[in-house]
């Protein structure tokens, strides 16, 4: 995984429909060139999914890019803002760490998407998300580094994709 460092400048690892069975380890610049290719001149339905600092890395993607030709589909889950939120914050209690991200405008992230799925969880002390204004919100009950063993989460976010939302 990448350090907060890579986070901070948009380190991400993400895969596309061009070949799902495989990972791209790049920056935000990467995938929003391969989010125009694929949008630039066909509507299609695009799903972005981020635990973590993953989650306030899609919630930054969906801010900055512009998709003109697609129906945008934000699940964040737990996010954390990398920006306020390093390893001295979560050894003493930084406000950052225990809050969805404050650094990104939700207005501007609703503005952008078709949905927004946001869920969090307060269980954990030290880390932890909250509700976010504009989102569809769900609490987890199960703690931080849980989340990814939470099978309801990614049947939650599977069946929401398969359907059509």
């Amino acid at each position: 995984c990448f350090d907060r460092y890579d986070y901070l400048q948009g380190g991400i690892r993400f895969n596309s429909s061009l070949a799902a069975n495989l990972i791209y380890t790049g920056y935000l610049q990467h995938v929003e060139a391969t989010l125009d290719s694929l949008t630039r001149e066909k509507e299609v339905d695009v799903f972005i999914v981020g635990y973590s600092y993953g989650g306030w890395l899609a919630m930054r993607l969906v801010q900055r890019v512009a998709l003109s030709h697609a129906e945008t589909h934000l699940f964040s889950i737990d996010p954390i803002s990398a920006k306020f939120c390093g390893p001295s914050e979560v050894i003493f209690g930084g406000n950052g760490c225990k809050q969805a991200p404050q650094d990104l405008s939700a207005k501007s992230i609703v503005s952008k998407t078709r949905s927004w799925t946001n869920f969090f969880q307060t269980e954990s002390d030290w880390i932890h998300s909250s509700a976010i204004s504009g989102a569809k919100n769900y609490r987890l009950y199960t703690g931080h580094t849980s989340i990814d063993d939470a099978a309801s989460v990614w049947n939650s976010i599977r069946a929401r994709i398969t359907s059509g939302l």
